[in-house]
């Protein structure tokens, strides 16, 4: 992620009931350029027959978040 100023990223899930939680940050590391951040979101036991993850990221003209190489590994 690439987050400026003013910018900001969270991600939540659901089970498809349309309760979106917060999916809480676990580590941050930093890339080799500055400006891109790598976060880890995790959470412990979760079990649903369908689950979806929803990522927002809000800002504005001045600070335009990005984001690039997206994983999710579910276990």
């Amino acid at each position: 992620l690439a987050l400026p100023s003013g910018s900001a990223f969270t991600m939540k899930y659901d089970h498809a009931d349309g309760d979106w939680q917060d999916l809480p940050l676990d580590a941050t590391e930093i890339s080799p350029d500055p400006a891109w951040v790598e976060q880890n979101h995790r959470i412990g036991s979760l079990a649903a027959p369908l689950m979806r993850l929803k990522l927002e990221l809000t800002g504005g003209p001045a600070a335009r978040p990005r984001a690039a190489d997206l994983g999710l590994g579910a276990m």
